[in-house]
């Protein structure tokens, strides 16, 4: 198999969306998922989660650029939210790694989110997508 890599710097505790680029018409998929608390004396709490997109006229749009937050005018946002990590505490200087089993789904309906519980929270998303 032939992997790409993905590396991202994820600060503070605006939900972001970390999906890997135009999934509609994309094959590629992901392998694996690294996030690791880079912060240099706090455990950080994450959430994981997958928003429910099906068409495009029918996203909630972001409450700034990149900030998938839910607001009180998003659209049933709840209905639309399923969590793969909820609440997890990450502990200074460790990392979790998540297999394809862990977060395989539908690229074409979903976006995966990231969402941090502090303004000065910091991890590293490591991602490797199939090619």
């Amino acid at each position: 198999m032939k992997y790409k890599y993905i590396y991202k710097n994820i600060r503070g505790n605006s939900a972001t969306d970390i999906a890997l680029g135009n999934r509609r018409i994309s094959n590629k998929e992901l392998y694996s998922v690294r996030l690791a608390n880079i912060h240099s004396s706090d455990p950080v709490v994450i959430d994981l989660y997958l928003i429910y997109f099906p068409l495009i006229s029918d996203r909630v749009p972001p409450t700034s650029a990149n900030d998938w937050t839910p607001t009180s005018e998003s659209v049933s946002i709840d209905d639309r939210t399923f969590y793969i990590l909820k609440s997890l505490t990450l502990p200074v200087g460790v990392s979790l790694l998540l297999s394809k089993d862990d977060i395989e789904y539908d690229y074409s309906l979903y976006k995966l989110v990231i969402k941090l519980d502090q303004s000065d929270s910091a991890v590293d998303v490591l991602m490797k997508e199939i090619e």
